[in-house]
């Protein structure tokens, strides 16, 4: 399977990373609209994850420089591209591009049981909870994985 990363600059990218974010369906929070997710992800850094030349998830990062950390901001699959290694390969991009950061950060709802998982898997630990994190009453893990070179 060949996937194809390709950084969001278009306004048909954002199109694709806003219907990737809609159909994903979150329980945890309400998905994006285009111009709040091109708000929400003003300073960050977008990649539109495409397998066989179609678009199949998203991911967004950002690095805080004076900190020198990167935090990964979202990662959506769409579920037809799940459990085929697609989330594996993309959080493996997102390290190479965050290589320069020495802790990396990603926020995650606690019920999100499946990702929680797949983000212990590939390194990261759970640093805090925190209630009503984005102000939506509802509570955060706040995951840190040490990216020692």
């Amino acid at each position: 399977m060949k996937i194809y990363y390709k950084r969001v600059v278009s306004d048909k990218d954002w199109h694709w990373v806003a219907k990737i974010e809609k159909k994903i369906g979150h329980r945890y929070y309400q998905p994006f609209a285009l111009n709040r997710l091109k708000e929400y992800f003003r300073r960050a850094i977008v990649f539109l994850i495409e397998v066989s030349d179609r678009p199949a998830g998203y991911f967004a990062y950002k690095i805080n420089k004076s900190k020198n950390d990167g935090e990964i901001l979202a990662m959506g699959i769409l579920s037809k591209h799940r459990r085929q290694g697609v989330a594996s390969r993309a959080i493996k991009k997102a390290f190479e591009e965050l290589k320069d950061c020495k802790k990396i950060i990603i926020v995650v709802h606690p019920g999100n049981v499946p990702a929680v998982n797949f983000y212990l898997k590939n390194g990261f630990k759970i640093s805090t909870y925190k209630e009503n994190y984005f102000g939506d009453k509802e509570p955060r893990f706040i995951l840190c994985k040490d990216n020692n070179k």
